[in-house]
C-alpha cells in the first residue's frame, strides 16, 4: 500500500510501465531509467530485520541517498482523519475554492 501512495503521490511523473521483481537489483533500474528518461529512482526496501529503508538515487552516475523510513501514515489514514477530505482531484486556478 505504502509503494501505491507513492506513486500516487509522484504522478504524472512516474514510469509506470516500470515493473519490479524480487530479483531485479538497483543497478537493473538504473540501466533501464536511461532509456526511459528517468533522472530519479525512489526505492523501498524491507530487510530482513523488518527495517523499512528509502534509497534515492539520481540517474545513471548521480548519489544515492539512503533513509531508515522509522514510521509513516498510509493516504488512507490521513484521510480517514481529515474533517473535510479531498477526493484527489486538482483544483483549477480559476475554479472556486
Amino acid at each position: 500500500q505504502l509503494l501505491l501512495d507513492l506513486r500516487r503521490l509522484m504522478s504524472p511523473h512516474t514510469a509506470t510501465s516500470l515493473r519490479e521483481r524480487k530479483h531485479n537489483k538497483m543497478k537493473d533500474y538504473v540501466q533501464v531509467a536511461a532509456i526511459m528518461g528517468v533522472t530519479h529512482v525512489l526505492s523501498l526496501s524491507l530487510s530482513a530485520a523488518d527495517t523499512l529503508s528509502l534509497r534515492v538515487a539520481r540517474a545513471p552516475q548521480g548519489p544515492t541517498l539512503h533513509f531508515k523510513v522509522m514510521q509513516y501514515s498510509l493516504a488512507k489514514d490521513v484521510k480517514a482523519l481529515q474533517k473535510r477530505p479531498m477526493d484527489g482531484a486538482v483544483r483549477g486556478a480559476a475554479g472556486g475554492l
